[in-house]
């Protein structure tokens, strides 16, 4: 048992020796790591002295805090906070559909699984529409106007992706974006200015359509209050006849 203590405590030493030497930096981004965003340096941090507690003053704006040691050994945290305020998307609101059409369907990929909530990329989890016929749409309807500012698409991975290599948006017979490409993507956002109340996805290809989840940002257009009715208290003319 004393062994095991003193090789505790020899071990304590060594990690406090490791983080005396380390060089933290705080990367918020808002790529994915994975995906090659390297983000903003928000802070770097390298001293001799070991702390407790301390905190990094910072200001950036993004989705992923990232602290990574500059040098080659163990990174150990206990706990991290990050203080601040959300800031309110640029894009409005996600709008909500209230219906949905598509040219046909097959393998039961009903036009509403694009438009259900369920953003899994797994056609087997009956999360994605499917047409039967070869270029064809897709088209999501809301009940009133609205100006739609991004349009985002989940794309199927477990099969066919690249069916979705070449395909409009359109929104009220006006072309909103265009994606042309020869590799797929697995969530694509596509900046739109367009004012609606029908949202089509259209391929261009002779392949069919398969849709994981469609999501549509931006506004309501505020609808005109029509005025209220005035009673007369009483009225007159110039002469009455018959």
């Amino acid at each position: 048992g004393l062994v095991d203590g003193q090789n505790s405590e020899a071990g304590s030493h060594q990690g406090d020796q490791d983080l005396q030497q380390t060089r933290l930096l705080f990367q918020p981004t808002h790529k994915l790591c994975g995906h090659g965003g390297h983000g903003h340096a928000c802070v770097s941090y390298n001293s001799r002295s070991v702390f407790r507690v301390k905190t990094f003053r910072c200001n950036r704006v993004g989705r992923i805090v990232k602290i990574s040691s500059r040098k080659r050994t163990y990174l150990t945290l206990c706990e991290v906070q990050v203080f601040g305020s959300y800031t309110k998307r640029s894009t409005g609101n996600k709008l909500s559909f209230n219906k949905c059409f598509q040219t046909s369907t097959g393998w039961n990929g009903v036009c509403k699984r694009a438009m259900d909530g369920n953003k899994s990329q797994d056609y087997k989890k009956h999360s994605c529409s499917h047409t039967k016929s070869p270029s064809g749409f897709w088209q999501g309807s809301f009940t009133r106007p609205a100006r739609i500012k991004e349009v985002v698409i989940y794309n199927r991975l477990d099969c066919c992706s690249n069916r979705l290599n070449n395909f409009d948006i359109i929104v009220d017979g006006q072309v909103c974006a265009r994606h042309r490409s020869s590799t797929f993507f697995s969530v694509k956002r596509f900046k739109c200015d367009k004012v609606g109340q029908n949202v089509i996805i259209r391929t261009n290809l002779k392949k069919w359509l398969t849709l994981c989840e469609v999501e549509v940002f931006g506004e309501y257009i505020k609808q005109k209050k029509r005025a209220d009715m005035l009673p007369l208290s009483h009225c007159s003319q110039s002469s009455v006849g018959w």
